[in-house]
Formats: C-alpha cells, sequence, structure tokens
C-alpha cells in the first residue's frame, strides 16, 4: 500500500480563514465579539485574535465559539476557504 501524498498547508492561511469564518457567521448573526465571547468563556482578546487569524482553537473551544453563535464547528469549518 502506497503512502497517501499530503500537501503542505499554510498555517497562516489557515487562521486567517477560520477567523474569516467565525467573523462571518458573527456579523451574520448581529452579534458583538464581546458577547460571543462571554458566551463562549473566552477571553475578548483572544476572540478578537482568533477573528482576526492571530490565534489557533482548540476544539473544545471552538464547540463553545459554536455553541456561542447557535451553529456547529462543522458549518463554520465548511466555511474556510483555502
Amino acid at each position: 500500500m502506497r503512502k497517501p501524498q499530503v500537501k503542505p498547508i499554510d498555517e497562516g492561511k489557515v487562521k486567517q480563514s477560520l477567523g474569516l469564518a467565525i467573523r462571518s457567521i458573527r456579523e451574520e448573526k448581529g452579534v458583538s465579539q464581546e458577547l460571543v465571547a462571554e458566551l463562549s468563556g473566552v477571553h475578548r482578546t483572544f476572540f478578537g485574535n482568533l477573528e482576526r487569524g492571530v490565534h489557533s482553537v482548540s476544539v473544545y473551544n471552538l464547540y463553545r465559539i459554536a455553541q456561542a453563535l447557535e451553529t456547529t464547528p462543522i458549518e463554520i469549518l465548511q466555511r474556510i476557504k483555502l
């Protein structure tokens, strides 16, 4: 059995695209960064940096953010464009 070829992925592009996906959902819902951060239990500055693509997010926090946005982690991840 041959090893599958894995294409390199730019980590910065992944973070930026994830942040844009979260921001677009948040803006569609008409809620502030502060409210989503509070509801999901993450720090306000962390959430802002996440939307700007500065930080990565754990699966646990992605799930909590999705709950705060009344969506699913899958919906967020499906919006990532690489």
